[in-house]
């Protein structure tokens, strides 16, 4: 297997100025990257929404599934429901 083809990817998940980093299997889901993030917030995971370059992330989607790549951005937008 060659460096390239790493099993381990290392994301950066944002909201506003808190920056969280994460190294996660290519192949897993990022249900516990999400989970951990929004703890972090004080928020739920329910209440943000995840993007990365404008499309919805969720946590049954994998970095591989996204062709994420080594050192991609996640941002975390705090969603309002109305009413």
């Amino acid at each position: 297997m060659s460096s390239s083809a790493n099993p381990i990817i290392n994301l950066k998940v944002v909201h506003q100025t808190t920056e969280v980093y994460f190294k996660i299997k290519r192949k897993s889901t990022l249900k516990r990257v999400l989970e951990s993030f929004s703890r972090r917030l004080g928020q739920s995971v329910e209440s943000l929404r995840f993007m990365i370059d404008g499309h919805r992330v969720t946590s049954k989607d994998t970095p591989e599934k996204l062709k994420m790549e080594d050192g991609d951005v996640i941002e975390a937008v705090v969603f309002q429901a109305s009413g």
